[in-house]
C-alpha cells in the first residue's frame, strides 16, 4: 500500500507531469524541425538547445524527486518484509480468528439491534400514552366525562356554541360576568354580559 502510494505521489506530482509534457513536446520539435537532432537553421538550434537544457534542469529535479521516492519504496519495503512486522500480524490475525463467531459480528448484531429497538421503543411510548390518556379519562367523574363528550361533540360539529355565565354587578353597577379568572365587563348596556 505504502509504496503504491508513493508511485503515485511522485508519478502524480504536478513536476512530473509538466517534465513528461515538455518532453514530448521537445522531442516532437526535433522529429518535425530537427530530425535526427541535426539542422541547418541557426534560429531551430538556439531554440532546441534552450529547451534542453531547461528540460536537463527539469530533469535533474525530477530524478531527484524518483530517487527520494525510491528510497521510500525500498524503507517500506523492507518494513514490510521485516519478519517482526509479519510475525505481529500473524499473531494478531491469529487473536481475531480465535475469536468466538458473535464476538466477531457484534457490530452488526448491534445495528440489527438497534434498528428493531428503535420501533419497538416507538410503539411501546405510543401505546403506554394512549393507555395513561384512557384510564384518565376513564377515572374522571361522570359530569367531566359528560362534558368531555359534549364538547367532543361540538368540536366535531365545528359551530359555534354559546357559554352562558350569570352575570354580576360590581359596586359601580358596571356589569361583568367571570369566567376562569377573568373578569369580562358588558358593553351594549342590556344588563348582560356576552363574548362572542
Amino acid at each position: 500500500m505504502y509504496t503504491e502510494k508513493a508511485a503515485a505521489s511522485y508519478n502524480d506530482s504536478p513536476r512530473t507531469i509538466k517534465y513528461q509534457e515538455d518532453l514530448a513536446a521537445y522531442n516532437t520539435k526535433v522529429d518535425s524541425d530537427a530530425p535526427g537532432y541535426t539542422t541547418n537553421d541557426v534560429a531551430t538550434k538556439k531554440e532546441l538547445e534552450s529547451n534542453y537544457n531547461r528540460l536537463a534542469s527539469d530533469y535533474a529535479v525530477v530524478s531527484s524527486s524518483a530517487t527520494s521516492t525510491n528510497e521510500i519504496i525500498a524503507i517500506q519495503n523492507t518494513k514490510h518484509n521485516d519478519s517482526s512486522v509479519n510475525a505481529a500480524y500473524a499473531r494478531q490475525l491469529a487473536a481475531y480468528n480465535n475469536l468466538p463467531d458473535k464476538v466477531k459480528s457484534a457490530g452488526e448484531l448491534i445495528t440489527t439491534y438497534n434498528e428493531n429497538t428503535d420501533q419497538l421503543s416507538a410503539n411501546i411510548a405510543t401505546s403506554i400514552s394512549e393507555d395513561a390518556n384512557n384510564q384518565a379519562i376513564a377515572a374522571i367523574p361522570d359530569d367531566l366525562n359528560t362534558l368531555k363528550t359534549e364538547v367532543a361533540t361540538v368540536m366535531a360539529a365545528n359551530t359555534e356554541t354559546p357559554v352562558y355565565i350569570d352575570s354580576q354587578k360590581d359596586e359601580n353597577g358596571v356589569v361583568y360576568a367571570d369566567l376562569f379568572g377573568v373578569k369580562y365587563v358588558g358593553q351594549n348596556g342590556d344588563g348582560k354580559t356576552s363574548m362572542d
